[in-house]
């Protein structure tokens, strides 16, 4: 990593025993926590003098003052001695706290009912970020559509990272260390997004061999990690879900989706003298049903689907100013839907895959007073898709009389650059450039942004970027044009106490060259669209016994869409969102965890008619859009940890809407649209579940 470095190791004076503690930085307003042997590390730090209290409840604090030179490596020992008071060790990981993104660890993750060690559930309970079913993996960031988010695992594109009917992620959360959610002010190394770029860390497979096992009403997870030698390591995990078993067990099966899906996670990590060398992929398939009756009527949907990620890598440090890394990828997805209506006619599919190969590098130097960032990467990417958009079926019931046909493949290329300095010794500045090139866009997409700190607490950061991404290339369009966003926002981090952390922030975006229908068959990219919002947290990190969030946000978002020709609220968009986690580890090694989300309902535009015959017609729509009731969940988790043969295991119990809230998902219209049903998402389930880790 490019500055200087500090590492401690913080144990107790008299035993030498590791202490989780937590060393707090006042010149940046940030916290670090450390591991469960005691030791924190401090990155990318600029050169001067810096004062580092460390502190653990029942022992005496320490203040340090340490000076060094850019990109040292300092390695420290901090000795406590006890305190008066005496209390319980404190149980954590590692956490740091930045500002103007979300940094969110998996061992949170374990407590949080209804996540399930699902990473995007947990995404979730960000503010700003919506679903649009309890059933689907998908994400929205603040009113924007679903392509445009990006997902990486390790800086790996992912091209499909959940499953679009499952109840989880293709990620298996055993193998993930902790991700960052970048929401507005996406780094120019990660472009071609205009909505929100997520960044997966993988765990370091360190000491020896061990792995875990989980076993509940949904789900089956095995993971294993072992050293096959001092330089190299490997580590494999699989998850089945049975969700579609167990309702089907329980008589659940009337409206309600029936997903299934099978993921596999693997990497080696060869380390040498001319660095770490590391190959890996994931593997996934899935598949659902859906059968809805309503007056002698019946609507079948089905859908299978799979996907595949290889890639090779390679990571080193050159010197103390220099490091580098590069990486080459395969990946491929493949997804097919069918769906039948009441009529002979109203019937639709959808066939769609894609590929995305190539290779990318990346270097950083430090200067000592200003460090820069330059990467670049080429590749070739390609979708051939016929029938309609399956998440488009899914949200109007109804409506499957159109098809849009794409068969298109070609090269990419991009180049960025980041410049990161201070100012006045009490603001960092960060100033990055990013060009992209798309051969179907025809000319090259520049898209600069910037990013000022104020690094004392409370930090203050104000972001602006000009984004740009490759539009949805299944719309046909006369002449396409990249997807572009102006984004700003403006917030503040208050570090209240050590572990106790408030944000709010205020954003504001303006998309242009957004896909919206012109006729029946033709579709343009000219379409407008703007979001603003404010968003409000507190947070507790996981430091000690309690630990969790809360949040609000308040959010306006309209745009043109691919069936709207006027600007409109977007179907994906709740205005206010208002999510609660707490978590709290109890005495006897009982844990529980409780979650609780209220949400406007989904917009969405009544049917008022049909037009044409028995064999082709179609529904007419209102000309204003309404709302859902709104979302209400409250899922608990309550866990019991135990030891058994050296094992470390847990017995837990999860209830998924607890209160059995019917929340609508949609409506099923009769063949004349005269009277509707309702469909509602996930009803109460039970969940029993078993962790061992060995």
């Amino acid at each position: 990593m490019i500055g200087f470095t500090i590492v401690g190791n913080v144990q107790r004076a008299d035993t030498k025993e590791p202490l989780q503690a937590h060393a707090y930085m006042p010149g940046l307003g940030q916290v670090y926590i450390c591991d469960s042997s005691g030791l924190f590390v401090i990155p990318k730090l600029s050169a001067g003098t810096h004062t580092i209290i460390v502190s653990h409840i029942g022992y005496k604090e320490e203040t340090l003052s340490i000076v060094t030179r850019a990109r040292d490596t300092i390695n420290i020992e901090i000795d406590l001695d006890v305190a008066a008071i005496t209390v319980e060790p404190i149980e954590t990981t590692g956490e740091r706290i930045v500002s103007g993104e979300q940094v969110l660890q998996t061992t949170e993750m374990k407590v949080m009912p209804g996540a399930e060690q699902n990473v995007f559930r947990a995404l979730q309970m960000m503010p700003g970020v919506s679903s649009a079913s309890d059933y689907l993996g998908l994400f929205y960031v603040r009113g924007g559509e679903l392509y445009e988010n990006k997902v990486l695992l390790d800086d790996i594109e992912i091209l499909a990272p959940y499953h679009y009917f499952g109840v989880g992620s293709t990620f298996n959360a055993n193998l993930i260390d902790n991700f960052e959610f970048f929401l507005g002010n996406i780094p120019a190394r990660y472009g071609d997004a205009v909505s929100s770029v997520l960044l997966l860390r993988s765990k370091e497979i360190a000491g020896p061999r061990g792995g875990s096992i989980s076993l509940d009403l949904i789900e089956a997870n095995l993971s294993y990690s072992l050293p096959l030698s001092n330089d190299i390591s490997a580590s494999l995990a699989v998850k089945r879900n049975y969700l579609d078993f167990l309702l089907r067990r329980m008589g659940i099966i009337e409206g309600v989706m029936l997903p299934y899906f099978f993921d596999a996670q693997g990497k080696i990590n060869f380390r040498t003298q001319y660095g770490d060398f590391f190959f890996g992929g994931i593997h996934s398939r899935e598949g659902t049903d859906i059968q809805a009756s309503f007056m002698d009527e019946t609507l079948d949907l089905q859908m299978t689907g799979g996907a595949n990620t290889w890639w090779f890598g390679w990571q080193f440090e050159g010197s103390d100013r220099f490091s580098g890394q590069a990486h080459a990828f395969y990946g491929d997805m493949e997804r097919h839907m069918f769906g039948r209506g009441p009529t002979a006619s109203d019937t639709a599919f959808e066939d769609y895959t894609s590929f995305k190969y190539g290779a990318r590098a990346h270097s950083e130097y430090d200067a000592g007073f200003a460090s820069v960032s330059v990467g670049a990467g080429l590749g070739r990417y390609g979708i051939t898709h016929a029938g309609a958009k399956i998440e488009d079926i899914f949200y109007k019931i109804g409506a499957l009389y159109y098809s849009l046909e794409a068969d298109t493949n070609d090269y990419y290329g991009f180049l960025y650059a980041v410049q990161r300095f201070p100012v006045f010794q009490i603001f960092d500045c960060e100033i990055g450039e990013r060009i992209d090139w798309f051969p179907a866009i025809r000319k090259p997409t520049f898209s600069p942004r910037i990013k000022l700190i104020y690094r004392k607490n409370p930090s203050i950061f104000l972001t602006y970027g000009y984004l740009f991404q490759k539009p949805p290339f299944e719309y046909p369009v006369e002449e396409y044009k990249p997807l572009q966003a102006r984004s700003m926002s403006i917030g503040v981090d208050y570090l209240m106490l050590p572990a106790l952390s408030g944000r709010i922030e205020l954003y504001r975006k303006h998309y242009t060259n957004l896909i919206q229908r012109q006729s029946t068959e033709l579709f343009g990219n000219d379409g407008e669209g703007r979001a603003s919002g404010i968003e409000i947290s507190l947070r507790r990190y996981h430091v000690g016994n309690f630990f969790g969030m809360i949040s609000y946000a308040f959010s306006l978002s309209e745009r043109t869409t691919p069936y709207d020709s006027a600007t409109v609220m977007t179907d994906v968009h709740r205005p206010h969102i208002l999510n609660l986690f707490l978590g709290n580890r109890l005495p006897g090694g009982f844990n529980i965890g409780i979650q609780f989300q209220v949400a406007s309902g989904l917009a969405y535009r009544p049917v008022i008619g049909r037009e044409g015959d028995w064999y082709y017609w179609y529904p007419i729509y209102a000309p204003e859009k309404e709302r859902l009731p709104y979302y209400q969940r409250i899922d608990i988790h309550l866990g019991k940890e135990f030891t058994i043969w050296g094992a470390r295991g847990e017995f837990y119990v999860t209830v998924l809407n607890i209160l059995g809230r019917k929340n609508v998902q949609g409506y099923l219209y009769d063949w004349e649209y005269t009277a509707r049903k309702a469909i509602y998402m996930l009803p109460r389930v039970p969940l029993i579940g078993l962790r061992l880790e060995f």
